[in-house]
């Protein structure tokens, strides 16, 4: 810090002094995340323990330093614009030209508006807790997926009940002379 200027006011004893501080500046290598692929895949059921769909990303360092791990589940966001789902994961370490895959997967939270068109968009780092060299990169294009009405039904289908049958009985034999 430089002193550029100083004001004095001996009457109250006060100085006032102003300084040019320089802007602050990295000196190592930052990394650069992006969102090097992201692909979407349907699941086969509604239930909690089955997610409808995943998304499977590929989240690659292209800077020149190393991006630290954050476990936080918005790291890695993804969200569908259409639907009021979202979902994240965390990231680990990652070096220089590395990647690593994520997954996120999304469970029904209601039938209303499942079925149909549905568009993911992946965004790593959205809140910028990562320090980057550049976070104008962090956002995938949109995943467009379909959930068929056969996924989900609102009504289970029962199964069909068997129907008794009558047997016929074996009829008496006439019994010769």
């Amino acid at each position: 810090m430089r002193l550029r200027s100083a004001i004095r006011w001996p009457a109250v004893g006060l100085v006032l002094a102003i300084a040019s501080v320089p802007a602050a500046s990295y000196s190592d290598p930052l990394p650069d995340l992006v969102v090097k692929s992201a692909s979407a895949m349907l699941g086969s059921g509604c239930d909690v323990s089955d997610p409808i769909v995943t998304i499977i990303a590929e989240i690659a360092n292209v800077g020149d330093g190393p991006s630290p791990a954050r476990t936080a589940t918005d790291t890695v966001t993804a969200t569908d614009k259409g639907f009021t789902w979202s979902g994240g994961a965390g990231l680990p370490d990652i070096a220089p030209g590395a990647s690593v895959t994520v997954m996120i997967p999304f469970v029904a939270p209601s039938l209303d508006g499942l079925i149909g068109p549905h568009a993911f968009t992946v965004w790593v780092n959205r809140n910028r807790k990562i320090v980057e060299s550049d976070y104008t990169n962090d956002q995938s294009k949109p995943i467009h997926i379909g959930i068929p009405s056969t996924t989900c039904s609102a009504t289970p289908t029962p199964a069909p009940t068997a129907t008794p049958v009558a047997t016929p009985s074996p009829s008496p034999t006439p019994v010769g002379p």
